[in-house]
């Protein structure tokens, strides 16, 4: 994944309006987000790399619980069903077959934006942001190597000098110009 670009969503729903909606508010929280109105257009769009598919169930050229078996074939790529189906044989059925989410219509757009973040973060599709402090003030080194990594520091000091030999975390806090970064909390 590359770290520079936020997450990308692919919303497969034939109702525009709904796919509009979700689509603006997933966009309004700085995810990429393509829309395919038919499973043929999603499978098209699938070539390219996904980060999550919210899917709905009832397209009209095939099942979404079929197109959410194509796309388990070859893919782990979180999926999170959003459908007019509520039954609980229906649920059932749909995680069974490979959702990771299952969520009826009527639905809160909060709380599907909520639910695909929480997906994300568990399937380690987050892309984060890497921060560094400089003399005072706060970097976006994302798209430069080196960052916090298996517990050790991997940043040079403004002179080149690599402090990958220092060791972070509870025990032994390290220091790289006058911040200290501690595994703990993600620094």
């Amino acid at each position: 994944m590359d770290t520079g670009q936020k997450e990308s969503i692919l919303i497969v729903e034939d109702e525009g309006k709904i796919a509009e909606i979700v689509r603006a508010y997933l966009e309004k929280e700085g995810f990429r987000v393509k829309v395919a109105d038919t499973a043929e257009q999603a499978l098209g769009l699938f070539k390219e790399m996904f980060d999550l598919i919210i899917l709905d169930l009832m397209l009209p050229d095939m099942q979404g619980e079929e197109l959410c078996k194509v796309i388990r074939e070859g893919s782990d790529v979180p999926v999170i069903m959003l459908t007019a189906k509520s039954g609980e044989e229906e649920r059932i059925r749909g995680l069974g077959i490979g959702a990771d989410d299952y969520v009826v219509k009527p639905f809160s757009p909060r709380e599907l934006v909520a639910r695909v973040k929480a997906q994300l973060r568990r399937s380690g599709r987050v892309k984060k942001k890497l921060l560094s402090y400089n003399g005072g003030g706060i970097e976006d080194r994302s798209h430069q190597p080196g960052g916090l990594q298996g517990g050790r520091s991997h940043r040079a000091d403004p002179h080149g000098v690599q402090d990958s030999d220092v060791p972070c975390g509870p025990a032994r806090p390290c220091l790289f110009a006058g911040a200290a970064c501690d595994d703990r909390a993600g620094i």
